[in-house]
């Protein structure tokens, strides 16, 4: 006889919670990086008009500037400033994405064409400070330009000599034009490929460049940001050279004390690009937790409270942090960053910055959510939900179950990689204590999850909703007849014969093994709860009579003589055949009680079975927590669902974040348990 866990321990929630993010995470590792970088594009004369007619002046981030404080960095200049290449791609695919630049009027316009590079790289390793200006400007506008007028530019600077005298001019103090001008450029130069951003790094860039973050000029503080968000966003390593150079601390002390919008902006920016990538010191996580404390209060509306110091941040400060966070595409950034933390410091972060969750929950429950805040919104209070009980009902709390939760499941205009997320998050929530599962139940939303299989198509939104209704059967008995008066044993089966039936597509787009796992499971776990009730409804099991009703026999009979259900799935598949067997058809009832009085022992074994009540024994798969799972409890991820964030509208889901996007899938990695016994 096996005997349940205490909900609360960590490795209970390892079949849907921990072992879901990890493999997700392990997935986005394994690949290339989803990041794009910033690159700075300058806007061709002939070009501008038509920019201007259709895109107003903007903010850095492309959208409509709110007021800022009195010495804000001036609104992007058509004339001067740059659009981004990468502009037109979904804020929600993959953080963080490319934005345009804070410019100013003193960044002068382009021609369009690309400059005299090579006259411009002679001057700028010659001896003639004179011809300095020009000639990084030059360089600048060459490494700015849309391509393909930029190929090669990158790669000329370095094989002509010329990043060290970029970086040297870094620390030119009076020549402040000179400097901005270097700093730009090599902001585009780190936007190259991971090795043309390694060969920045190791030519010496972070230094200089970290001393940036504490200039009194707010353009450069601006730019050095962006600069170092470029480097940290490449590859873990390189990210790990930025914080060992100590662009922590300042970064930091600069978000706290920042009174220009454009450079908070790339701050938070940069703050996420330090906590993306997986493996990031954890006494550094730790440090980061007050400052994005101090930023969820503002984003929730509380801002002016300095979490670390206890005390207020200035007056400016404040208003310059509340004007920022009323950007979407910023709290899309607070959110990610936020959400990365969660990964490593779950429970430490719900202490520490209890406003990221309420900000994080308006997003979602927004009645337009915005698209550039919603994925990452949504993975944050995810990846929450992956933790231990007190995480988890903090994510219950704020309301939306109710709220958020339940409209984004029940529109089929949804994004699929968003209803992904979310049904995976419910499946960590049902995998907490008993009372934080009926709370999914008490808000509606089974019924939703069992529509969702047929108001969205995707395989990994029906693998996920399929986790959380086996997940919940198996908290309690009375929450498995709750799903069955659902209807959620149909489409628990149907999933089974989709995805595993001989007519279903092979390998890509099939859902992981673990949820045909999962799907099996909870159909046996329904049918056991109801067999303990049966004397309620003249000792017929309930399930075995919604079971014929939707097929359920007849699929997973035929899937199992097929062979194609993973080895566990298969199991559970044979345990409910053998134990719950079909009921007579019409006219046979009469011989079936016959022979159930001839068998006094089966009768008496029954009976017993209608005497357990209490708590089912949880799956033997949540015993084991998987190999390489996190410290902690992680949640989810990945540019997701399991890639990086993603976009809300349009068609069926994909990493995030990417950091890609679509997302990987949530699902868990490990297969249970053999199911062995009466209470496998």
């Amino acid at each position: 006889m096996v005997v349940g866990p205490n909900p609360s321990c960590p490795s209970y929630k390892a079949w849907r919670g921990v072992s879901a993010h990890n493999a997700r995470r392990a997935r986005e590792e394994s690949t290339s990086p989803r990041f794009l970088s910033k690159q700075m594009v300058v806007v061709p004369e002939d070009l501008r008009g038509v920019l201007l007619r259709f895109n107003p002046p903007a903010s850095p981030t492309g959208a409509p500037e709110d007021p800022a404080p009195a010495d804000a960095t001036k609104p992007w200049d058509a004339g001067s400033g740059p659009a981004t290449a990468a502009a037109g791609a979904s804020s929600a695919a993959a953080p963080p994405l490319a934005k345009e630049s804070t410019g100013g009027s003193s960044r002068g316009s382009s021609t369009g064409g690309r400059p005299d590079l090579d006259k411009a790289l002679a001057d700028l390793v010659g001896g003639d400070e004179a011809t300095w200006l020009a000639a990084t400007t030059a360089v600048r506008k060459a490494l700015s330009a849309p391509a393909p007028a930029n190929e090669g530019a990158i790669g000329a600077v370095i094989d002509r000599g010329a990043l060290p005298r970029l970086i040297q001019l870094l620390d030119r103090a009076d020549k402040p034009q000179l400097r901005l001008e270097a700093t730009w450029a090599l902001c585009n130069m780190a936007a190259g490929t991971s090795e043309q951003c390694r060969a920045v790094v190791r030519a010496g860039v972070l230094p200089p460049a970290i001393k940036l973050l504490e200039s009194g000029d707010a353009e450069l503080r601006d730019q050095a940001a962006w600069l170092l968000g470029n480097i940290a966003g490449d590859e873990a390593d390189v990210r790990d050279e930025v914080v060992k150079a100590g662009a922590v601390p300042p970064l930091l002390a600069a978000i706290r004390a920042e009174t220009s919008a454009g450079a908070l902006k790339q701050q938070i920016w940069f703050l996420g690009n330090i906590v993306r990538k997986k493996g990031c010191d954890r006494a550094v996580m730790r440090s980061i937790l007050p400052t994005l404390a101090y930023l969820g209060a503002a984003a929730a509306g509380r801002a002016g409270l300095d979490s670390e110091a206890g005390s207020a941040v200035s007056d400016r400060a404040s208003a310059c942090a509340a004007t920022v966070l009323g950007n979407d595409t910023v709290v899309g950034d607070l959110m990610w960053a936020a959400s990365y933390a969660a990964d490593e410091l779950v429970e430490a972060l719900v202490e520490a910055a209890p406003d990221l969750v309420r900000a994080a929950a308006a997003v979602v429950n927004a009645a337009a959510p915005s698209p550039e805040a919603l994925m990452p919104a949504i993975r944050l209070l995810g990846n929450l939900a992956s933790g231990e009980k007190e995480a988890t009902q903090a994510v219950i709390d704020s309301g939306v179950l109710t709220g958020g939760y339940t409209a984004l499941l029940s529109r089929g205009s949804v994004r699929a990689s968003i209803q992904k997320e979310v049904a995976w998050t419910l499946s960590n929530i049902a995998a907490g204590t008993a009372d934080q599962a009926r709370a999914v139940e008490e808000a509606g939303l089974l019924p939703v999850l069992v529509r969702l299989y047929d108001l969205q198509g995707d395989p990994s939104v029906h693998a996920e909703a399929s986790f959380a209704l086996a997940g919940l059967a198996s908290t309690h008995e009375d929450l498995a007849i709750e799903v069955l008066e659902a209807g959620g044993v149909a489409p628990l089966s149907k999933f089974l014969r989709t995805y595993w039936g001989k007519a279903a597509a092979k390998g890509k787009g099939r859902p992981s093994d673990a949820s045909a796992t999962a799907a099996a499971e909870g159909l046996y776990v329904i049918a056991k709860a109801a067999s303990k009730g049966g004397s309620l409804v003249g000792r017929a099991n309930p399930a075995l009579a919604a079971f014929l009703r939707a097929g359920v026999y007849r699929s997973i009979e035929e899937v199992a003589d097929e062979g194609a259900l993973p080895d566990q799935a298969a199991k559970w598949v044979a345990k409910i055949l053998r134990e719950y067997k079909e009921p007579p058809k019409e006219g046979e009832e009469g011989e079936d009680e016959e022979a159930q009085a001839e068998d006094p022992a089966a009768a008496e074994a029954e009976a017993t079975d209608e005497e357990e009540g209490g708590e089912l024994p949880p799956p033997a798969s949540t015993f084991v927590k998987p190999e390489g799972g996190d410290e902690g409890g992680g949640a989810s991820t990945g540019e997701g669902p399991g890639e990086g964030p993603e976009e809300v509208d349009g068609g069926g889901g994909g990493d995030s974040a990417g950091a890609g996007a679509g997302v990987g899938t949530g699902e868990a990695s490990g297969e249970g348990a053999e199911p062995t016994g009466e209470d496998a």
